[in-house]
């Protein structure tokens, strides 16, 4: 016959083992959830990261669409004040004529400035926006 001591050595041997067995499932189930949990997050963030290049991308073709407005309107103007003043049989390569259609290009000149600067800035908080998004 079996030795008592013995056998309840075995058993408390064999609860031990389970125990610790267990214990590992748990700890290897806790940390798959958690490397599970920080992949899904990483790829929110650079998710996000793409969302605000995409926001920038837009803003950018915005501010070009309003260069191009300006562009046109500048156009426009300086060709229906030439007509007008072609019309009239004004010298317009001197004199107060040349002087409006300089003072024109002056102030279309300052509007292309702030409208590449909105253009610079936009592209700038997007990259800036993309950064922040993929390093929180």
């Amino acid at each position: 016959m079996c030795n008592p001591a013995l056998a309840v050595m075995g058993v408390m041997a064999a609860m031990s083992a389970g125990q610790a067995f267990m214990q590992s499932e748990q700890q290897r189930a806790q940390q798959k959830a958690q490397a599970s949990a920080a992949e899904n997050n990483a790829i929110a963030l650079r998710q996000q990261a793409q969302l605000e290049l995409q926001k920038g991308e837009v803003n950018k073709r915005r501010v070009d669409m309003e260069r191009d407005t300006l562009h046109r309107d500048y156009e426009q103007q300086a060709g229906a004040k030439r007509s007008l003043l072609a019309g009239s049989n004004v010298d317009i390569t001197s004199g107060s004529a040349a002087d409006s259609l300089l003072g024109n290009a002056m102030r279309f000149g300052e509007a292309m400035a702030v409208n590449r600067y909105h253009y610079a800035l936009a592209d700038w908080e997007a990259g800036e926006n993309a950064r922040k998004a993929d390093w929180q």
